[in-house]
């Protein structure tokens, strides 16, 4: 088998290490190629130039990558990420009057659905338009 599998920018040698070890002597993994997912993502844009901008749930990463190589005294990390975005929805929804259970799954729900990240921020607010969400109960917010 051939495996291409990517990493955060940042990944320690030793995690590398026992990764590659494990496909190769444990699974036995013909061809294996380790990639940095930022890198990947430029490469897929048909670009080797640019800041990529990767947020999980719990870190975002900041990655500058210059002729399709890492900047990796550049990188920077936030400990910020999607559950915080989700626990600020959260928050709004409770300020509103509406109270859920995370365990539920709405809030994650509407931020998949209605929320994004605005690249003019300005311009976002002056077109701004309410969206209505219907809640498993068939009311809408």
């Amino acid at each position: 088998a051939q495996i291409l599998c990517t990493e955060k920018p940042l990944t320690a040698n030793s995690d590398r290490e026992k990764t590659v070890q494990v496909m190769f002597e444990e699974l036995c993994v013909a061809q294996y190629f380790v990639a940095i997912d930022a890198v990947m993502a430029l490469f897929a844009l048909d670009k080797q130039d640019g800041v990529v901008v990767d947020s999980g749930h719990h870190v975002t990463y900041v990655t500058p990558v210059c002729d399709g190589k890492v900047q990796r005294a550049a990188v920077q990390t936030l400990d910020i990420g999607g559950d915080e975005c989700t626990e600020y929805l959260c928050k709004l929804l409770t300020e509103r009057g509406y109270c859920f259970y995370r365990r539920v799954g709405i809030e994650d729900d509407i931020k998949h659905k209605l929320c994004y990240v605005a690249v003019d921020f300005e311009q976002e607010m002056v077109k701004c338009k309410e969206q209505a969400y219907e809640l498993p109960d068939g009311q809408y917010i």
